[in-house]
């Protein structure tokens, strides 16, 4: 039987494992682990009275649980206020060919890249609209489809030789008990709803972004222009805490709109406010999770033996609005940021360094485990163990197991991406 930190090595290599198993490569991609986000039976659930199973609830809450742009250290997923459609549009806005002979060609494919960014659709739970990232299997949200599901135990049958070369890191904050404070512990064993979740948070509302185009930008001859440009993030955040978005069309001269090119871009920023009740249950679930990590307090598993089983899903995400095509091209450049400065791929930094491209869901946890008195201690007050959500579990004295009945995401398989913009700004 494994330790907690063994336990994060051979669960790495068994995705690794599923995931070739399943046919789909992970090229250059990385495993990383962030704490489990509980995800409810009823999320994908219409509110008629067969509680009917929706594949567009589905889409919607992927769309919305996938669009972070993270930082990962020592294979810990942790996300950031980034969202990819965000950052995705600084980029293709002002994304500008670098050297004349390659600016029919490059215009081709941005002015492609532009229109397949255009298409959103619209909330069944909530007044928004939001780019729709898809998922494979389709039916991965259907608790019925037990094909989608392998049943995996850790410290049994399904611990993989290690793979060759360097095992991954586990970071110190993935080997821990999450003790909460004493108002949170009679939720811990409910079991989530989405209307327990949304009891739960302590936000009443989120602030939400919608990157329509602007209707009166000014064609071909726009896009051309060198004085398109991306918003920096000071700019962004002074029209966030405004609520609002000014655009200026550009003309074909740039001489004349140089002064107003910080503020100039070919889709406007809606910003809203929603009340926790519409809001993307992902963002209610997964701020839930950092506000308890938040108050909560780290303590040590000092147990080093256990076993853990659950079903495992793998998930391949796909983003139809997001060109590989453009952010793979070399030859461009976006005025006023140097060169990688949304992504430096030798040193795997900046707001895109890495792209979620699948998504790591368990289901139906069970935990044993030769506990120490202080880990029975921390049982009874836990909303994480190691990386695993504990929200609805039972604890078995008699088996000293600890049981979490029900789906949650606790990783994804990120994909590095290329040095974004490729090249600096010509200079004059």
């Amino acid at each position: 039987m494994p330790g907690i930190q063994d336990v994060f090595t051979t669960l790495h290599n068994v995705v690794l494992n599923h995931m070739r198993a399943g046919g789909l490569d992970a090229g250059g991609g990385l495993i990383a682990f962030e704490f489990g986000t509980p995800i409810p039976d009823d999320t994908f659930q219409l509110s008629d009275a067969g509680a009917t199973v929706s594949p567009t609830l589905a889409v919607e809450f992927m769309s919305a649980h996938a669009d972070t742009l993270p930082e990962i250290t020592e294979s810990m997923f942790r996300r950031r206020s980034l969202s990819v459609d965000d950052q995705y549009m600084l980029l293709l806005s002002g994304s500008t060919a670098s050297k004349a002979e390659t600016v029919d060609m490059f215009g081709l494919v941005k002015r492609q890249a532009l229109a397949d960014f255009e298409p959103t659709l619209g909330a069944l739970n909530g007044m928004y609209r939001f780019r729709p990232v898809y998922a494979s299997p389709i039916n991965w949200y259907d608790l019925a489809e037990t094909s989608n599901w392998t049943s995996i135990s850790i410290g049994g049958s399904d611990n993989p030789p290690p793979r060759s070369g360097t095992l991954p890191k586990i970071d110190p904050e993935l080997t821990k008990w999450q003790v909460v404070p004493q108002r949170y512990k009679p939720w811990l064993d409910r079991r989530p709803t989405k209307k327990s979740l949304r009891t739960m948070s302590p936000r009443q509302s989120f602030d939400t972004m919608e990157v329509v185009p602007d209707l009166r930008r000014s064609g071909d001859a726009e896009f051309r222009s060198h004085a398109i440009t991306a918003l920096k993030p000071s700019v962004l955040s002074r029209f966030k805490a405004e609520k609002v978005v000014r655009t200026v069309g550009l003309p074909a001269a740039t001489t004349e709109i140089l002064p107003m090119v910080r503020k100039t871009v070919p889709f406007t920023r809606k910003f809203d406010t929603l009340k926790v009740s519409d809001a993307p249950l992902s963002y209610v679930a997964t701020n839930l999770n950092q506000t308890l990590l938040q108050e909560a307090t780290a303590r040590p598993i000092s147990g080093d033996r256990f076993s853990i089983s659950f079903g495992l899903c793998f998930v391949k995400l796909s983003r139809p609005w997001l060109s590989n095509v453009l952010l793979n091209l070399p030859g461009w450049y976006v005025p006023n940021y140097g060169r990688a400065s949304f992504c430096d791929a030798a040193a795997a930094s900046g707001p895109m360094a890495y792209l979620p491209t699948g998504c790591i869901l368990i289901r139906d946890l069970k935990i044993g485990g030769q506990w120490s008195g202080s880990d029975r201690s921390a049982i009874e007050g836990s909303s994480i163990f190691g990386g695993f959500s504990l929200l609805g579990r039972s604890y078995d004295r008699e088996t000293a197991t600890i049981s979490v009945p029900g789906m949650q995401s606790i990783g994804w398989l990120c994909e590095p991406m290329p040095n974004l913009p490729p090249d600096d700004q010509p200079t004059a």
